[in-house]
């Protein structure tokens, strides 16, 4: 697969996965359904939204999907159109496409309720090296460890956040998402090394770093802290959506970039 191939399905993929690591509130008892809605607009590529319906911690199968909802999308330089409805939950865009340094508003009518937000895309970062290191050797018969380590740029005295994701030996890393800003920066250079993922000789990884604004970032980080969370047994909660009136889900313009190494 190239890397095009690679990101391409990243972009689907992030919007199906935080679709199913969405953390839903639950009594314990019966959960009243809330409209669930991930929506993302891609540097060079069209708005895609999901809209479904929350189902409760007992209940088993597919969310309900939203048909009949108005989903609108526009920009700082008025330009506008209406997403038709694909299937599945899905709307999809035709005309605006992502660009750097541009602000996107989404409203989309259901129900009597309208639910708004707003996304800014980032200008992408340059990456400047990905490197792997030798991080230990394992006993007899075990393979030596690696670990990776991934410089990029960040633009001095501005804020600067990025999401950033794996993909190793073709398959996306799932289950947390890694996160930097400017707070980690020297000198207009991020440093970054996923200490929890370690590969192996021969290994194919990808990285790819999406450039977000604050919200986006701060939702993700909320989204990790309550996966975190259910992981050791404590009270689950759902993340800050950026969108007015909703109660779950996020929406996200980003522009990206990416490197693949294999590890030698």
């Amino acid at each position: 697969m190239t890397v095009k191939t690679h990101t391409y399905i990243l972009i689907l993929l992030l919007i199906v996965i935080a679709a199913c690591e969405e953390v839903i509130h639950i009594d314990l008892n019966e959960a009243k359904p809330e409209i669930v809605i991930e929506a993302v607009i891609c540097e060079d590529s069209t708005l895609s939204t999901r809209i479904t319906k929350s189902t409760s911690y007992f209940e088993t199968g597919l969310p309900e999907m939203i048909t009949d909802a108005v989903v609108s999308l526009s920009d700082n330089k008025g330009d506008s159109e209406i997403l038709p409805y694909q299937g599945n939950g899905y709307y999809r865009g035709s005309v605006i496409r992502g660009n750097e340094n541009t602000s996107y508003n989404i409203k989309i009518d259901y129900n009597g309720i309208s639910y708004t937000s707003q996304s800014y895309m980032p200008p992408a970062t340059e990456i400047l090296s990905l490197e792997s290191k030798m991080n230990a050797h394992g006993g007899p018969g075990l393979e030596t460890i690696y670990e990776l380590e991934c410089r990029f740029t960040e633009r001095p005295g501005l804020p600067d956040y990025y999401l950033i994701r794996f993909i190793h030996n073709d398959e996306l890393i799932d289950g947390y998402y890694s996160l930097a800003s400017d707070f980690n920066s020297d000198n207009g250079v991020i440093s970054f090394s996923p200490g929890m993922y370690f590969f192996e000789a021969g290994d194919s990884v990808e990285i790819i770093i999406f450039s977000v604004d604050k919200n986006v970032y701060s939702y993700f980080m909320q989204l990790n802290d309550a996966m975190r969370g259910m992981n050791m047994f404590s009270t689950p909660y759902n993340p800050r959506t950026n969108i007015d009136n909703a109660i779950l889900g996020y929406f996200a313009a980003w522009s990206f970039v990416s490197a693949e190494i294999i590890i030698e």
